[in-house]
């Protein structure tokens, strides 16, 4: 990476490697080894990319620096795993770590295959780990995009409508410690971001800026689908001018330490910021994030023949016509709008998502349990449902104090 001549990245790289030889918390070994995946498994425009995000924290306080820790070391791993596993095929370097993706997924493709014909089990089964893989992999990205639109960005604005500079540019340093707080003990979600909750500055950009910022800031902007994981200067219905002040409501104060969050919000005596796990969620409604999740997935040659294969499969266990393809079936209408409802009941039939009693009368098969489901899609709280041990708790559904409904205020 640093063979760009490009000094200012050099010196963010070597002030990163460096640190970590004085940390207690960091190691320097992991940085070697990360920037050497990095440089192996990760394009130009990727590495470009997370050099600006180190070279903007690694040169502040401790908490920025080990902010820039974790995030190399989780680039670095993520790029290991997504790169590798092509190479793995042919028998080239990698594959090493990707053992995580061979366990046995119990589903309803699985649960058929092993019934009807056991010989075809290893074929499928090889085929189910390829799309879990991919959908575990585009999940980080999405809740981290989820994170930017309900938390960081709208925190942004709000300290840039109230001429806070200072606490607006360490949100995403100190204010996001305490937002991740929020999120894990609300709904008991954790991001790739890792939290630091002995955070002491955490109130240099973390408050309750739902409550500072007016309905139609959420409604206009931030809820948008176009605008979702942009940072807050490109979005539609900002004009980056005076008139974004209609926006502001009122001017509220920060909070002194993370953790305070977590023990707070777990123990259920702190609910000023139900709403922002409310909007947290908002971008997991089976509308949004099924939707999302196919579209993107679909743009990978991989992901469509692997969905091919079963889909295959899956028309024996449903009534679909022989010669129909899956994108045929799920964009059935002439303006070719993806039918949602038909796309869960596919990604529950791969063990993707929970379905309901009603959705699983169109298959004659059910999961044997649910301990592999990434996700939780249905409209009802179903209580505590965790995604694969590998991303940890992932809830689609809030906390039955929570009504459905109330995602949309």
């Amino acid at each position: 990476m640093s063979q760009s001549g490009n000094v200012v990245y050099q010196r963010a790289l070597q002030t990163l490697y460096e640190k970590s030889k004085y940390n207690y918390q960091c190691d320097e070994r992991y940085i070697a080894l990360a920037y050497n995946f990095l440089l192996y498994y990760e394009t130009c425009d990727g590495c470009r990319a997370l050099i600006e995000q180190i070279d903007d924290r690694v040169h502040r306080c401790e908490s920025a620096f080990r902010a820039s820790y974790f995030m190399t070391l989780t680039r670095a791993c993520d790029a290991y795993h997504y790169y590798s596993q092509a190479e793995s095929k042919n028998g080239a370097l990698g594959g090493g770590l990707l053992h995580h993706n061979e366990r046995d997924i119990v589903c309803p493709v699985m649960d058929y295959v092993s019934s009807s014909d056991p010989s075809k089990t290893p074929r499928f089964k090889d085929d189910i780990q390829k799309m879990h893989f991919m959908v575990e992999t585009y999940l980080d990205t999405h809740k981290e995009k989820a994170f930017l639109s309900a938390m960081q960005e709208p925190a942004r604005f709000y300290y840039n409508l109230c001429n806070n500079i200072v606490y607006r540019d360490h949100v995403n340093v100190h204010g996001l410690n305490g937002y991740l707080c929020i999120i894990e003990g609300s709904l008991g979600c954790k991001l790739p971001i890792v939290a630091m909750k002995d955070d002491p500055d955490v109130y240099k950009g973390c408050c309750n800026h739902w409550k500072g910022l007016t309905r139609n800031a959420w409604e206009e902007v931030f809820s948008k689908e176009e605008n979702f994981g942009k940072q807050y200067e490109g979005m539609t219905g900002i004009t980056n001018t005076s008139s974004d002040a209609t926006m502001l409501r009122s001017n509220v104060h920060g909070q002194r330490k993370a953790e305070t969050f977590l023990r707070n919000i777990r123990n259920g005596t702190d609910a000023r910021y139900d709403k922002h796990a409310n909007r947290f969620a908002f971008f997991f409604r089976k509308e949004f994030l099924v939707k999302k999740m196919f579209e993107f997935l679909n743009q990978s040659e991989e992901f469509r023949m692997v969905s091919s294969t079963l889909f295959d499969l899956y028309k024996t266990c449903v009534s679909i016509e022989d010669g129909e393809d899956i994108l045929s079936w799920l964009y059935n209408n002439d303006d070719y709008i993806l039918n949602i409802d038909r796309a869960e009941t596919f990604f529950g039939w791969c063990g993707i998502c929970v379905l309901d009693e009603a959705s699983y009368d169109l298959m004659k098969y059910k999961p044997k349990n649910d301990e592999n489901i990434l996700f939780d899609v249905s409209t009802e709280p179903l209580g505590k449902r965790h995604t694969h041990k590998r991303f940890l708790s992932l809830h689609s559904v809030l906390p039955k104090r929570w009504r459905h409904d109330d995602l949309k205020k």
